[in-house]
């Protein structure tokens, strides 16, 4: 991302997913690091669909609808959870997806998937180099950017024409 002309940190809170815009002709931050986000600099994703979609609080909410309705897919979820589906929060999702649980995976593959159609939407915008996804989400690694990277790459307009941004997580 250091190398990049454009650099797009994408953070995932537990309510919402903001986006901050660095070395952009819209909304030049040279030297802000991620904090600079609070100040709402340049583009608030708040009352828009990634953050109804893909966002932690989404996470919990898709897994505790799964382990609800589908219990049988749940196991290690609900385990984490003393069987309570309303007791889910996203670390347990977390931990359950890296123990192949299938509700908390296929969870991630909807947030996942929300987070990528979102972020192939700001490439055809900005054309940056780099997308870093932060935010706590963000520690699940794989488990988030392998659906993420799909969708990006699957929703991208003009894929022939635009070079296709690196997904990075933060650090």
């Amino acid at each position: 991302a250091a190398t990049a002309t454009a650099v797009v940190s994408v953070t995932m809170f537990s309510g919402s997913t903001k986006a901050l815009l660095a070395n952009v002709s819209v909304c030049p931050l040279r030297g802000f690091g991620t904090e600079a986000l609070w100040l709402r600099p340049c583009l608030d994703l708040e009352a828009g669909q990634l953050t109804a979609h893909g966002s932690g609080r989404a996470l919990v909410r898709e897994a505790r609808h799964l382990a609800s309705t589908a219990p049988e897919t749940a196991e290690q979820l609900l385990d984490l959870a003393g069987g309570r589906p309303g007791a889910i929060d996203g670390p347990m999702v977390t931990a359950a997806a890296r123990l192949n649980d299938e509700a908390a995976l296929e969870s991630f593959r909807i947030v996942g998937t929300w987070l990528g159609y979102g972020i192939a939407d700001l490439a055809v915008i900005l054309d940056p180099g780099t997308f870093v996804i932060a935010g706590g989400v963000s520690y699940a690694g794989d488990l988030l950017l392998e659906p993420a990277a799909q969708a990006y790459l699957s929703r991208l307009s003009g894929r022939g024409h635009r070079p296709i941004a690196d997904i990075v997580m933060g650090r």
